[in-house]
Formats: structure tokens, C-alpha cells, sequence
């Protein structure tokens, strides 16, 4: 019997049809979820003649009637990605905890930023910590420096060497050009290398050919950021297209728990151009440029040896860009390559310290259909990245200059079994500067046993490779005056050069997704996750130290990787189409786990991995609703539990949109944000930071397009 492999091809267009894809799936989102008493009483004001619904559908330019709710919810299961396996396959046929964010979603959301997008993505934490940075992790092991989830745009890893995670600030795309936002709760670690540990976040940006004209937006607000955004786009010839866009904020600093100013205020500026170019029917090639500034304020409590700590005001200038080119080459139907280089700058100058980053990065892939039956992605890579840093008395790369290359081979192969069974195996292969060599592993199973179910299975090994500062940092945390009875001190976390090892994490998942209905559809995800040589912080013997000024005790956290842990749970959400007008998104997430170590001189209360600093519960509802007249009003409802490691309590949050289409070519939304309480809390500081409160914003946004 011949079983030829064509799950994933299903909807799958040729390398150089997948724009046109894109722009089918344009505004097809998962549509969201529900609200509150209000959103009934407005659908109760659709209660009529379906021919006055009708007429007012045939009233509406047809730029409003090509979103999802206009589109059966089982289309839902259609919607292409490209994550999972670096290739093009259903939703419905990923062997992957997967969610996807469209850009009917971003723009109903009413949030102004990628990090704020993320809230709605179910097993997600997402938790600001001040005006300008947020903590964010999956399953588990959050913080503003969260170390096991990586983010990529098209293709370009966004996480930072330095410490192995993401500076959200700098991720300030235009929310308008972003085509989706791919989300893998999980391992990702076969096809997507160290970091991947915990999940994979993937923002694909909209082709040149799908931005063209003139369109501009300007955001304006109480306490939230006023913005303004231009972008145009071009056509060069019937086989090129290009867009450019410019865009600046400013935002308003937070509150401190009394009600003070947090003095966190921060603006920034950026622009970029993009080119894309088919030049014969089997070729497309892709170029991109970005650059940004931004200019930070934080109120910092440095430590001092001399006298009470007190508040300082911070100024932090990052500024950096990025240039990237791809080229995709089809030979057959069965058969495409995939080449890509980027180069990438970040500078971070500030008082505690500067540093600057220049990444080189090269990738080429190979997807081929071989025989009947076996579907096979591989590949290679190569990285190589080098820093400059300016030490100062409070943070310290030793040596202030350094260099690290990565280069790694994978291949994953899908076998069909039978036309409903198929096995997906493959691994990654990868060496480092620091810790050498590392595998990562990984079987998934995916069965199909009816046209509208899907069930999978996998097992998975990933690994998280350490980065500068675990090597190389000295951190002076916290610094005591003398007393009657001991001598100057100094709290510091200090780097474990040529010792560290990467984190290691076997991941067992199972997963099931189903069309109820036409009308309704449900996800079901539960893991559990084994993680060994965990980053760990021990306290060690104290030594003196002449400077800086006076004499003082160092009592010294040396890193390492003494902790292990488990990490087990479960998240389910579900899509309803209510009404041909509205639709409705529910999720739940639960999050369980512990750590664990056979050193006694680990302190546990020190550790910043686990669950500790992550909601055990999670709820969301959404709602999307239209309205006559070319209106929408739109709904969310967010709940986290209280942090078992911190004092951040529970909190309910709502947010709330209403949309107006003026005409074909303005349109004017006025959104309001954490509407139920003046502010509230979401996360600890960051180090030497103050504590912030996270305050209600209500802004209207206008948009002009030509």
C-alpha cells in the first residue's frame, strides 16, 4: 500500500505562492473571548430581520466583511504555520502545543505592544514589571530575565547572548505590518537549537507586496504610551515590492505601591525597509533593515558602602538594528532550499555599565518529499557573536571583551505509518563555546482518527546553553556600611568561567484538539517536564577587597548548576462562534512543579528557576462582537493567582474596545486597559529597580490608509 505523506501539503502553496497564502489567511484569527454583562446587552441590540443584517453586511466595504468572523470557526484548524517543522502544514496537523495570534487579533486586542499581545496566548505568563519591562515565560521559570523561551522574527533570533533571554523593550515592531505570531507551549529544541526549552516564539511579519500605499496611525492616551506610526509601500516592478516605516513613542512612567511616580518613563524611535523580490517563478528573495533608539529612565537603588542606599535616578540609551536576507529556491513540488544571514547590533550604555553585541548569523535549510512516505526538514547553521563592555564598580565582565561560536546540523523526518498514524523523529546537533557539545532529541506521534480530531504525543530533550554573565559576571547586589561589629560588605553574584554546564529538560507531552461543531472547537494539552543541571546560585567563603573604597567584605553567590526540578500541568482553551457577529475565546492553564538539590549549601529562597514566580492558575475570556454601522465592541478578562514565591497577590484584569470604520479609509478605536482597579501589581523589581504598579490606561487610536 502507498501512503504518500501530504498532511502538511494540504494547504501548503509553493515557496513562492506563500504571500498569496498569507494574504487568504490575512485577518482569519482566532477570534476571542467574552466578557462581560455589557456584551450581551449590545448583542441584544442585533436582535432583528436577518435582511437588515444582511443589508448591513452589503453596506460594509469589503475590506470589514474579510476577517474571521465571517469565515466558518473550523477554517480555524487551516490556518498555515510554519514553526513547528520550519515548513508549511494545517494547525490542525501540528504535533505541537501551538497557538496563533493574527492580525485580526492584534488589531481587536487594543494593545499597543508585542508583550502585551502575548497575554492572550493561554498557558503564557506574562507579568510587567515596570513601564518598560515585562517578565514572560511558558510552563514555568519567569522573569525579566526568563532564560528557556526564544523568540525569533522571520527567522531571527531576538534573544540576547548576554543573559540568554529578550529585552522586550527593543521588540517594538509595527503591530500593523506583523502577518501572525506563532506560539509553541513546549520543547522546540530539535528544529530550533539551545533556549527553545520552554517554548518558541515566532513573529512572521507580512510581505512588502501585502503593505502597499500610505497608511499612518497616532495612539494617544491617560498614563499609556502616545505614539505615532507611517508606513509606505511601493511596487519597483511587477515582481518586486517594497515598504519603509518610521515610528515613535513616549511612554508615561508608572506608580510605586504609594501612589509616587516611578520615574520609568522611556521613548524610542524606530525605522525600517523591506524588500521582496521573486525574479523567476521558482525563486523569492527577501531583504529587511531595522534600527532603533530608545532612551530609558529608572529610579535604581545602588549599593553603597558608606552610608544608606538611596534613590537614584537611571538614564539607559539602547540603540542597535539588524539587516537580513533570505532566498528560497524551488526545485520540484517536492523539493525547496531556504537560505539565510543576518547580521545584528544591540548597544546598551548606561550608568551601571555598558555593553555592545555584534552577532553574525548563517542558515541554510532543505524540505524534501522522499518516496512515498517520509517527509524529511534538514539543515545547518553557524553563528558567531562577539562583546565589548565598560565595567563599572557595579556590574563587571571579566574579560570585558569576548567571542562565542555556535554552529549546529539537524534533520527531522515525518513517516507516515498509515494515512491517519504518523511519526515524526529528529535531532539536533550542536557545539558552543562554553559547554561543547549538545544533542537534542525528539519523537512525536501524531493520529488522526477522524477528519475533525487530532491526537498527538511526544517526548522530547532540549537544553539551555549558558551565557555571558553566568561565565563571566560580577554583580554587586547589595552593599552594607560598617557597624560596631563587622567591616564594610558587599553582596555579589559572581560567574563560574569554564564551569558552567546547560540545562538539560526531558519534556513528555500529550495533546488533543477537535471540531465540536462548525461552530466550536476545543484544545487539550497536558506535560510534564524533568529538568536537571539547573542554574543555581551558592553562597561561598567571603574574602576581602580593597576597592573600591573603604576596605569591605565580599560575601560571594557564586553560579553554578546544583538544582533540578519537575514541572507538570495542564491548559485547554476553546473557540466559539455564538453568532454569525460573535465569537467567543476561553482558556485555562494549570502550572505545578517543585525544585530540588543534593548540595546543602544551595539556599533554595535564592533560586529565580521553577514555578515559584509564575501564576499557578491562569483564566482568559474574549470576545469579539460586531456591530452595525461598521462598529465592534470587544472584550478580554484576564486572571493570574497569586505568586507562591513572591508578594505579588492575585489579580483580575479587563480590558475593553470599541472600533469604529469611518469610511473605507479612517477608522478610530478607543480602547481602555486594567479597567477594574486604579493599578496593580504583576511582578517583584528587577534588580536594584523600584517596585511598580502596573496603572489603568484608556487611549483612542485614529488610522488613516490610502
Amino acid at each position: 500500500m502507498t501512503v504518500r505523506i501530504d498532511r502538511a501539503r494540504r494547504l501548503a502553496p509553493s515557496p513562492i505562492d506563500r504571500g498569496q497564502g498569507s494574504r487568504r489567511l490575512h485577518g482569519c484569527t482566532p477570534f476571542a473571548g467574552a466578557v462581560a454583562l455589557s456584551c450581551l446587552v449590545l448583542l441584544a441590540s442585533l436582535a432583528g430581520p436577518p435582511a437588515a443584517r444582511a443589508q448591513d453586511k452589503a453596506q460594509a466595504p469589503e475590506a470589514d466583511t474579510a476577517h474571521l468572523l465571517d469565515l466558518p470557526i473550523e477554517q480555524l484548524m487551516d490556518i498555515e504555520v510554519t514553526s513547528v517543522g520550519k515548513k508549511p502544514q494545517r494547525l490542525a496537523d501540528a504535533a505541537a502545543a501551538l497557538y496563533v495570534i493574527t492580525q485580526d487579533d492584534i488589531r481587536r486586542s487594543g494593545m499597543t505592544s508585542v508583550p502585551e499581545l502575548l497575554r492572550m496566548v493561554p498557558g503564557l505568563d506574562v507579568a510587567q514589571a515596570n513601564s518598560h519591562s515585562w517578565a514572560i515565560s511558558v510552563r514555568g521559570s519567569n522573569d525579566i530575565y526568563a532564560t528557556k523561551l526564544l523568540v525569533l522574527v522571520d527567522g531571527r533570533s531576538v534573544y540576547t547572548p548576554l543573559f540568554s533571554g529578550v529585552m522586550w523593550d527593543t521588540l517594538d515592531l509595527p503591530l500593523q505590518d506583523i502577518d501572525r505570531i506563532e506560539v509553541i507551549r513546549g520543547s522546540g529544541g530539535t528544529i530550533w537549537g539551545a533556549n527553545a526549552v520552554n517554548g518558541v516564539i515566532n513573529i512572521v511579519t507580512k510581505k512588502a507586496d501585502d503593505t502597499q500605499g500610505l497608511q499612518a496611525s497616532v495612539t494617544t492616551g491617560t498614563g499609556s504610551a502616545n505614539s505615532g506610526w507611517i508606513r509606505y509601500g511601493g511596487k519597483l516592478s511587477d515582481n518586486a515590492y517594497y515598504r519603509a516605516y518610521l515610528e515613535g513613542s513616549n511612554q508615561a512612567a508608572f506608580v510605586t505601591p504609594e501612589g509616587k511616580n516611578a520615574g520609568d518613563s522611556w521613548r524610542d524611535l524606530h525605522g525600517g525597509v523591506r524588500l521582496d523580490w521573486t525574479p523567476s517563478s521558482a525563486d523569492a528573495v527577501s531583504a529587511q533593515a531595522e534600527y532603533f533608539s530608545e532612551r530609558m529612565e529608572s529610579l535604581i537603588y545602588l549599593p553603597s558602602l558608606v552610608g544608606p542606599t538611596t534613590a537614584s535616578a537611571l538614564v539607559e540609551h539602547n540603540s542597535g538594528g539588524h539587516a537580513l536576507v533570505s532566498w528560497n529556491h524551488r526545485f520540484s513540488t517536492d523539493s525547496d532550499l531556504t537560505l539565510q544571514a543576518y547580521f545584528d547590533r544591540t548597544v546598551t550604555d548606561a550608568y551601571t555599565g555598558s555593553v555592545s553585541i555584534n552577532t553574525y548569523d548563517l542558515e541554510v535549510r532543505h524540505h524534501i518529499q522522499l518516496g512515498s512516505r517520509n517527509e524529511v526538514v534538514w539543515g545547518g547553521g553557524y553563528r558567531w557573536l562577539n562583546y565589548t563592555s565598560r565595567d563599572t564598580q557595579y556590574i563587571s565582565l571579566t574579560p570585558s571583551t569576548g567571542k562565542e561560536a555556535i554552529f549546529n546540523t539537524f534533520v527531522q523526518d515525518e513517516f507516515a505509518l498509515t494515512r491517519t498514524v504518523h511519526l515524526i523523529g529528529g535531532v539536533k546537533v550542536e557545539h558552543n563555546t562554553f559547554t561543547g557539545w549538545d544533542d537534542e532529541p525528539s519523537l512525536r506521534l501524531v493520529w488522526e482518527p477522524t477528519p475533525n480530531q487530532t491526537v498527538w504525543a511526544a517526548v522530547s530533550r532540549s537544553v539551555r546553553a549558558p551565557s555571558i554573565t553566568e561565565e563571566f559576571l560580577r554583580f554587586n547586589i547589595v552593599g552594607t556600611p560598617a557597624t560596631a561589629t563587622s567591616p564594610p560588605t558587599l553582596l555579589a553574584i559572581i560567574g563560574n568561567p569554564g564551569k558552567q554546564e546547560s540545562e538539560r529538560a526531558t519534556s513528555f507531552e500529550v495533546g488533543y484538539r477537535t471540531t465540536l461543531t462548525p461552530r466550536a472547537v476545543l484544545f487539550v494539552t497536558a506535560f510534564y517536564d524533568r529538568e536537571a543541571d539547573l542554574e543555581s546560585l551558592s553562597p561561598q567563603p567571603a574574602f576581602m577587597e580593597l576597592l573600591p573604597a573603604p576596605a569591605h567584605l565580599v560575601l560571594p553567590i557564586r553560579e553554578g548548576n546544583l538544582l533540578r526540578g519537575e514541572t507538570y500541568g495542564a491548559e485547554a482553551h476553546a473557540n466559539w462562534q455564538v453568532t454569525q457577529r460573535w465569537k467567543l475565546f476561553a482558556a485555562y492553564s494549570l502550572l505545578l512543579g517543585n525544585l530540588s538539590t543534593s548540595d546543602p549549601t544551595v539556599n533554595l529562597t535564592l533560586q529565580r528557576n521553577g514555578v515559584g514566580l509564575s501564576p499557578r492558575h491562569q483564566v482568559q475570556i474574549r470576545s469579539y462582537l460586531d456591530l452595525p454601522a461598521r462598529t465592534e465592541f470587544d472584550a478580554a478578562l484576564y486572571y493570574a493567582s497569586a505568586l507562591s514565591a513572591a508578594p505579588v497577590p492575585a489579580y483580575t484584569r479587563l480590558d475593553l474596545r470599541f472600533g469604529w470604520r469611518a469610511t473605507n479609509h479612517l477608522s478610530f478605536s478607543l480602547s481602555g486597559q486594567n479597567l477594574l482597579q486604579p493599578r496593580h501589581k504583576e511582578f517583584l523589581a528587577s534588580y536594584y529597580g523600584a517596585l511598580t504598579e502596573v496603572p489603568r490606561t484608556a487611549y483612542l487610536t485614529a488610522t488613516v490608509g490610502f
